[in-house]
C-alpha cells in the first residue's frame, strides 16, 4: 500500500525480515487449539493428547507415542494448507526424545530418564568459526579492539545458553 494505492508485490515477505515472525504467529494462531481438541482418557479425567511449543514459525508437537504423531501429522498438514502454509519437509521429523532433536539452537534429549537441554553443537561450531574468521582477518588489530569486538559476541552466546546444560561449551 502506497499513498492509499494497493500494489501487488512480486514476492512474499523474506524469511528473517522484521515482519516475518509476526506473520508466522498470525498464520499459526489456532494450531494449539486445534491440537487441544484431541483428548485422551486418563482414569477419571481427560487430558490433551498433544503438547505444543511454538516460536515464530518453528514449532514442536509432542505426544506419548509415535503412533499418535503419525496420525496427527496429515491433519496438521491439512490445517496448515487451509491457511496457505505447508510444513518444511527437511525440518519435519518424528523422533523419540531419547534420540533428541534440535530446536532454536538447543538440543533436547532424554538421558536415562532425565531431559537435558544443551547448546546445539552445529550452532556452537558456527559461532567458533565466526570468531576464528574475525581473528584471522584482523591479525594486526590491537588487543583493546579485539576485546571490544569479541566481548559482546561472547556475552550474547553466554546469555543465550546460560539456562541450558552449557558447562562443557563454556569451558
Amino acid at each position: 500500500m502506497d499513498k492509499g494505492q494497493h500494489h501487488d508485490t512480486p514476492s512474499g515477505t523474506p524469511q528473517g525480515g522484521t515482519i516475518s515472525p509476526l506473520l508466522a504467529n498470525i498464520g499459526l494462531h489456532g494450531l494449539e487449539n486445534f491440537l487441544n481438541q484431541f483428548q485422551k482418557n486418563k482414569g477419571n479425567y481427560k487430558s490433551n493428547r498433544y503438547g505444543f511449543i511454538r516460536y515464530a514459525d518453528d514449532f514442536v508437537v509432542t505426544a506419548t507415542c509415535r503412533k499418535d504423531l503419525e496420525e496427527i501429522l496429515p491433519q496438521i498438514e491439512e490445517w496448515l494448507a487451509q491457511k496457505g502454509l505447508q510444513l518444511n519437509r527437511e525440518k519435519t521429523r518424528i523422533v523419540h526424545i531419547s534420540d533428541g532433536f534440535n530446536f532454536l539452537g538447543f538440543n533436547l534429549r532424554q538421558y536415562q530418564g532425565k531431559l537435558l537441554i544443551k547448546p546445539q553443537k552445529q550452532k556452537v561450531l558456527e559461532f567458533l568459526q565466526l570468531i576464528r574468521d574475525w581473528l584471522s582477518t584482523n591479525r594486526a588489530v590491537e588487543q583493546k579492539i579485539v576485546i571490544e569486538q569479541l566481548n559482546p559476541k561472547l556475552r550474547g552466546l553466554g546469555n543465550y545458553y546460560r539456562h541450558a546444560v552449557s558447562k562443557e561449551v563454556f569451558n
